[in-house]
């Protein structure tokens, strides 16, 4: 969602570099975006902030923006010998940035935040700018990864589930659900021979295994950690569509312009879902909602119940 923001920056600068820090595992994410010079890996878990140089300063980085808002995030940089830090006044940071931006309270979209920094930061620019979220794919990249999904897939039409979510269980549709879902699509689109990739990493393959077991195995084909996570965003992109919870493999399909269904529980779509003429919400807000719990602390994960298969199969006919 910082991708807009970070487009901004350079509408603004034209003549800086654009060094974008990330977590190593997400680093595959940002390849070719020609507004990013170079996309440096970091680990700033708590024991490598002393070698905080290690990451950045053999790169003789000047500035640095945090779209992050945690006191760790502007320490690691601090570390690395930066003073020309700017963000958002937030954990108790304040001390440690140059520029420091208050947070102003409203129902913008949550990829308004990381604009309205880049904003306040330019206070006498002109704007013209629509947000951009787009990823971008090489050719070669889609060819390399269609032979992969050869060797794996049997079939070249399929849709892309990913029913899981990082932040935790609170977050995912059933699997049960998923399971009748994938099932129903199946047998009322038997003649159509378009297969369902499930998809995510490696250490949810055994939750997702249990989704496709209980569905057919000529069908579904369960790929969740063995693929890259680029290798996952590419598959993606040639889906006919694609099926996820709040989680950022949905934001990718919305960067790459595959046509969506999210399915939202605890968290609020007004401030993430991403809407567009391809995406479907399906949200049942309760009393508890939203919320942001990782477990859901109820008997009943009552906000995900009440969205049924079926309903969801209805919307996705819709797309493909």
């Amino acid at each position: 969602m910082a991708l807009p923001a970070l487009r901004l920056y350079k509408s603004l600068n034209p003549d800086k570099k654009i060094y974008l820090a990330v977590r190593k595992n997400l680093v595959s994410l940002f390849y070719n975006i020609k507004e990013i010079d170079k996309v440096i890996g970091i680990d700033d878990s708590f024991f490598k902030l002393f070698k905080a140089k290690e990451f950045i300063n053999k790169d003789r980085i000047e500035e640095v923006i945090l779209f992050t808002n945690s006191f760790k995030s502007a320490l690691f940089f601090y570390f690395a010998g930066i003073r020309n830090i700017s963000g958002y006044n937030k954990d108790s940071r304040k001390i440690l940035l140059k520029n420091f931006i208050d947070v102003e309270q409203n129902n913008k979209k949550f990829f308004y935040y990381y604009i309205d920094l880049i904003k306040k930061l330019h206070p006498n620019k002109d704007y013209n700018f629509n947000p951009d979220f787009s990823l971008s794919i090489l050719k070669k990249e889609e060819q390399s990864l269609s032979d992969k999904l050869k060797e794996i897939v049997k079939g070249d039409k399929f849709i892309s589930v990913a029913p899981m979510a990082a932040y935790g269980p609170a977050k995912a549709w059933l699997p049960d659900n998923y399971a009748k879902l994938i099932n129903l699509f199946c047998e009322e689109r038997e003649r159509d021979d378009i297969k369902i990739i499930l998809l995510g990493s490696l250490a949810e393959r055994d939750k997702i295994d249990y989704i496709a077991k209980q569905t057919l195995p000529n069908r579904v084909y369960n790929i969740a950690g063995l693929f890259s996570l680029r290798e996952s965003i590419i598959t993606i992109k040639k889906s006919l569509a694609f099926i996820g919870n709040d989680s950022g493999l949905m934001h990718c399909a919305y960067a790459l312009n595959t046509p969506l269904i999210s399915i939202f529980g605890p968290t609020d779509p007004a401030k993430t879902f991403p809407e567009g003429r391809n995406s479907i919400l399906f949200y049942k807000r309760k009393n508890c909602s939203p919320c942001s719990y990782r477990i859901c602390p109820k008997k009943e994960h009552y906000c995900m119940i009440s969205i049924e298969p079926k309903d969801v199969l209805q919307s996705l006919y819709s797309l493909i």
